[in-house]
């Protein structure tokens, strides 16, 4: 196109002033300066993706702890008419049972519960474990997290208080059971005040029992196993229970594992008895 076409579109003025436009007001440096390296990227990038991590891990952190509360906190409590269930924060899986009006938590959500505290242990501070109606709730509707209370806590005064807090009268063979495990985990730990109370349930519930049924005849043997495995770490169970022991061996006699813990502590007892007189 000619200039008498360009000035035709209006152009003329315009190309006169292209070249100044377009052109740099003062020549361009032959090297940028520039301080950023490849590695300075890189590190740019990583802290970057690190801190969005870390506030990931902190949010993921505090939704499985709000999770764990919800859950132990409502495990704690008398069962509603109604229950909800708490969707998990991880896949969504049911939580209580839907099949009763219990608060009891599903085996699954017991698992994830328990380790939530393992890796959370200051989330204990959080529950009412000084409530003996809240302990008597978990052991009934989460047992399995209970356990691992005790555990994590590693204390054995509040390993005494806890048992004797949760030992209710009468127990049913299940309940039995399950706290026989508990004792026997936690032997060492044992004082005979708690000892006694066991012992005093497993009466209670043997008394409501049909003589001879297979449910007192496994009351009383399984105390006796108690009893026997207290004894074989600690003799002075006998000085402190000897009456409480000895009446509990004397009203079940006929079971041949009373009779044999009523011996055992006969013959503990005469030992102590020389032993003392010998000094």
């Amino acid at each position: 196109m000619d200039t008498d076409s360009n000035k035709s579109l209006g152009l003329g003025k315009l190309s006169a002033f292209v070249p100044l436009i377009s052109m740099p007001p003062r020549p361009l440096p032959s090297t940028l300066l520039a301080n950023f390296t490849v590695n300075d990227d890189v590190q740019l990038v990583s802290t970057g993706a690190l801190k969005a991590l870390c506030i990931l891990e902190d949010n993921l952190k505090k939704e499985l702890e709000d999770y764990a509360l919800e859950m132990l906190t409502g495990a704690a409590t008398e069962p509603a008419e109604s229950p909800t269930e708490t969707p998990s924060p991880v896949d969504n899986p049911p939580t209580r049972s839907s099949t009763n009006s219990s608060n009891a938590i599903s085996p699954q959500s017991t698992e994830r519960i328990i380790k939530i505290l393992r890796e959370q242990p200051k989330l204990l501070d959080k529950l009412p474990l000084e409530s003996s109606q809240a302990l008597r709730m978990y052991a009934t509707n989460c047992w399995a997290v209970l356990v691992s209370i005790i555990d994590i806590l590693g204390d054995s005064r509040k390993t005494n208080r806890i048992i004797q807090d949760i030992t209710v009268q009468p127990m049913s063979v299940v309940q039995h059971n399950s706290l026989a495990q508990l004792l026997f985990d936690h032997m060492p730990e044992i004082v005979p005040e708690t000892l006694f109370k066991y012992l005093d349930a497993v009466e209670a519930s043997c008394r409501l029992q049909q003589q001879g049924s297979m449910q007192q005849v496994h009351n009383v043997r399984l105390a006796v196993k108690v009893v026997d495995s207290a004894l074989d770490l600690n003799n002075s169970f006998v000085d402190a229970m000897f009456i409480e022991l000895s009446s509990f061996c004397l009203s079940y006699s006929w079971v041949k594992d009373a009779l044999d813990l009523y011996r055992r502590l006969m013959t503990t007892q005469q030992q102590q008895q020389q032993q003392q007189q010998t000094l």
